[in-house]
Parts: structure tokens; C-alpha cells; sequence
């Protein structure tokens, strides 16, 4: 019988599903009006209106932004995703393209993700124990309306 996942270990993964949203989002944008740090700035608005955040929560929360986006913006992580963006163009180019490639390809962008994620759990857990009780359970009804829109 299939061990069935906790509610907690559930909330988790949806938090980190949105953070991950966030950073994938960001890397998409085009323009000056979708940059990461607008969309930043965007969330981080609405999560200290949502949850009522004091000045010392806003300021901590601000302080993680700037971090995330610091590693979003590193020389490394930019050169990665270039270095993926122009093999897979190379590869669409050629006349056979193989599972095998694209597997590599993958792989080199997962490794990417696992040290974004790796630093959105970090930030994550920061964050959260600046929160009240009171603030972490609006967070939760405000991820579980996020999922329902998703969902839809």
C-alpha cells in the first residue's frame, strides 16, 4: 500500500512549485516591464500586503529577493542557460537529433535547477521563521487558492 504524502510535506511542495514558477517565469520574460526584478518586486508587494508583514518582515523579505535575483543574474548561471539555449539550437539544426543529446542537454539544466531550488529552499526557511503563526496560515490559504486557479 502507497504511502499517502503529509498535508505539510504537500504545502511544501506547492511553495516550492510557486518559487519555482517565479524563477522559470522570470527567465522568460522579455522587455523591461517583465524583468525579474519587476516581477520581484511585484510578488514581494503583494506577499507583504497579503500577510500584513512589519517593517523588519518587508525588510528580510526584501534582503531574499535581492539574493534570489543575485543568483538568477550571476555570470554563471546566465552563461548556462545560453550555453543550453545554444546547443538546443544547434541541435535543431542539424539533420538527426537524438535522445540521447537532448538527455545531456537536460541534464546540464537540471543542475542548474537543483542549485536554484537548493537556494529557494534556504530562502524559503528564512523567510519563514520571520512569519507569525497568524501569517504562516494566510500563507497557506493563499497558496491553496493559488493551486485551486492553477488547477482550473
Amino acid at each position: 500500500m502507497k504511502k499517502m504524502p503529509s498535508l505539510r510535506m504537500v504545502r511544501l511542495l506547492s511553495i516550492l512549485a510557486l518559487l519555482a514558477i517565479f524563477v522559470l517565469a522570470s527567465g522568460c520574460s522579455c522587455g523591461r516591464s517583465h524583468s525579474i526584478e519587476n516581477r520581484a518586486t511585484r510578488i514581494t508587494d503583494r506577499t507583504s500586503k497579503e500577510l500584513d508583514l512589519s517593517e523588519s518582515q518587508k525588510a528580510e523579505l526584501n534582503q531574499i529577493k535581492d539574493e534570489i535575483i543575485k543568483k538568477f543574474k550571476s555570470k554563471e548561471s546566465v552563461e548556462r542557460r545560453r550555453e543550453i539555449r545554444t546547443a538546443l539550437s544547434a541541435m535543431i539544426k542539424e539533420d538527426s537529433l537524438t535522445k540521447e543529446k537532448l538527455m545531456a542537454l537536460h541534464q546540464k539544466q537540471e543542475e542548474g535547477q537543483k542549485e536554484m531550488q537548493e537556494l529557494l529552499m534556504d530562502k524559503f526557511i528564512q523567510f519563514h521563521k520571520v512569519l507569525t503563526p497568524d501569517q504562516r496560515m494566510k500563507l497557506t490559504t493563499l497558496l491553496e487558492k493559488f493551486a485551486m486557479k492553477i488547477e482550473e
